[in-house]
């Protein structure tokens, strides 16, 4: 192996290597203060992948998936945390530790907020009216160019906006 010719060979500090620690010694309040807020995300990480698993089976697949890409995340800011408390990391990682871990607290919120919110409703048309056959419930659409409402049509069918007929669900025509 050929020596580094831009290696800095001056010591940093005076003294034997081995009595000057690589990071500052943390105290127990600081110690503490990582382990609660550590424990706090913890446990809102945990509860929301519960509820992804719960939402994802019930209601759709993306919340199951939101879910897993909060696990990965997750772990990986947490090996990061592991290896900088053992030393194994420079302490410039320490903002990109934080960063992530500041990534997590936002996803668990946007996780939360996308799961919880309440189901949308259409300011100006309402969510339902009477469909055109049979009286049953067809979901609306508001088309802000026109400022109209129109039935959103079940599969197979599209919306006629012809003059003569505006606003009916027909099937389409057989190719």
């Amino acid at each position: 192996m050929s020596r580094n010719p831009f290696a800095d060979e001056s010591p940093l500090f005076d003294g034997a290597p081995a009595d000057e620690p690589l990071f500052l010694q943390p105290t127990s309040r600081d110690r503490m203060i990582e382990n609660g807020v550590g424990t706090v995300i913890g446990v809102f990480v945990v509860l929301t992948l519960i509820f992804s698993v719960i939402e994802g089976f019930s209601a759709s697949a993306t919340h199951f998936f939101l879910g897993i890409a909060l696990l990965m995340f997750s772990a990986v800011t947490v090996q990061l945390i592991s290896w900088f408390r053992l030393g194994d990391l420079d302490p410039k990682f320490k903002l990109a530790i934080l960063t992530m871990v500041l990534g997590v607290c936002l996803l668990v919120i946007v996780a939360n907020v996308y799961f919880w919110a309440p189901p949308t409703v259409n300011p100006v048309c309402g969510n339902t009216a009477a469909g055109n056959a049979g009286g049953e419930e067809q979901a609306l659409m508001y088309d802000t160019i026109d400022k109209q409402c129109w039935l959103r049509c079940s599969a197979g069918h599209g919306l006629d906006r012809s003059p003569s007929a505006p606003g009916v669900c027909k099937p389409f025509a057989a190719a």
